[in-house]
């Protein structure tokens, strides 16, 4: 988020100025600021919501570990040996 305040710095800024303005009076408004920050926020989780998605798991994989793990046990087999597969 940092990264993205520093980039929008001169946004950041105004919506500091509008939110103080008033202020001495009791008069100020957050909504510019909080305006302002739920957009970091927002474009934040939708940044982390892209690269998430670039870190997931192909389709299947998951399968071919099963398929690996049955094919390492010799004739009928339990639930235990595939999670625990005795090494040798």
């Amino acid at each position: 988020m940092e990264r993205l305040v520093e980039e929008s710095h001169d946004d950041y800024y105004e919506a500091l100025r509008k939110s103080s303005e008033g202020w001495h009076e009791g008069q100020h408004d957050l909504i510019p600021w909080l305006n302002y920050f739920l957009g970091v926020l927002w474009r934040a989780y939708r940044e982390f919501e892209q690269r998430a998605g670039e870190v997931k798991s192909p389709r299947g994989a998951k399968t071919v570990l099963v398929e690996v793990a049955i094919d390492a046990c010799p004739g009928d087999f339990t639930l235990t040996q595939l999670e625990h597969p005795v090494r040798g």
